[in-house]
């Protein structure tokens, strides 16, 4: 998502029940080092992938959190939860609130439709 526009600029698919984070990792060597993302806790390790990458800071058992940590994690939440509307309103469209049970390549063309017309409505 682009962070100016909050257009949909890039869509990711797997076959079945794979987590973000790995589909994350397989698609994204040929993008630039230079990109920024920020992410949820899920994707621990993207540090590994692009070294201007953020998540939220984790406590431990028995190291809490900083008061510094937790402006970070409330920062990073303020910005990452455009993108959890952005979800929200694409599962408006059932096809997308529920299990999809043909096939994958029409799934990827309807779920290109979808977020053209999201981006139609956003310029209107």
């Amino acid at each position: 998502m682009n962070e100016k526009n909050r257009k949909i600029v890039s869509v990711c698919f797997d076959k079945g029940s794979v987590h973000d984070f790995n589909i994350f990792k397989n698609t994204t060597k040929e993008l630039p080092d230079t990109l920024k993302f920020l992410a949820d806790s899920g994707y621990q390790g993207i540090l590994d992938y692009f070294k201007n990458s953020m998540t939220p800071k984790k406590k431990s058992k028995n190291n809490p959190l900083t008061d510094e940590d937790k402006e970070l994690n409330t920062l990073i939440s303020s910005i990452r939860i455009t993108v959890e509307h952005v979800n929200s309103q694409l599962k408006i469209f059932r096809i997308l609130s529920e299990r999809y049970r043909s096939r994958i390549n029409t799934f990827y063309s309807r779920f290109l439709i979808i977020c053209s017309f999201y981006n139609l409505c956003l310029d209107t």
